[in-house]
């Protein structure tokens, strides 16, 4: 599953890119630069219009904002929510007010502790925050 996440982020960042440098282009121009079908082509376009309903909203399309993302969501749940006990309700609510609903997601339930994949990725990013730790400390 997360080969298949990576490899549509991965024809969406280059249509993005293809729109950002080429403007306007029929859907089967876009499809061709971008190396990929025309429906494919169409649907990443409805996408990123559904996601981009916010100025800051194209920062995300690109492969470092959407890693900042992903590090500044986990850092928080593991930071405020494991660690100090913050809510699952208070989370979301941070997330929305920040606007990163439209690329995250932040419903309460998807928060949950118990939820399997959760505490699989959250302890995944546990280990790569320590390691970076560690790496600091060393200097």
């Amino acid at each position: 599953m997360k080969a298949l996440t990576e490899k549509i982020r991965s024809i969406g960042g280059r249509i993005f890119t293809v729109l950002r440098k080429s403007g306007k282009l029929t859907y089967r121009q876009l499809a061709k630069k971008a190396d990929t079908s025309k429906s494919r082509a169409f649907r990443q376009v409805k996408e990123i219009q559904r996601r981009n309903v916010y100025p800051e909203s194209v920062l995300w399309e690109h492969e470092e904002g959407y890693e900042w993302i992903r590090r500044h969501f986990f850092a928080t749940l593991l930071i405020f929510g494991v660690q100090h006990g913050i809510g699952a309700d208070t989370l979301s609510l941070y997330f929305k007010v920040l606007r990163l609903d439209t690329h995250i997601g932040v419903s309460p339930r998807l928060y949950e502790p118990d939820s399997l994949s959760f505490r699989m990725q959250l302890s995944g990013f546990k280990n790569k925050l320590n390691k970076i730790i560690r790496m600091y400390l060393k200097r």
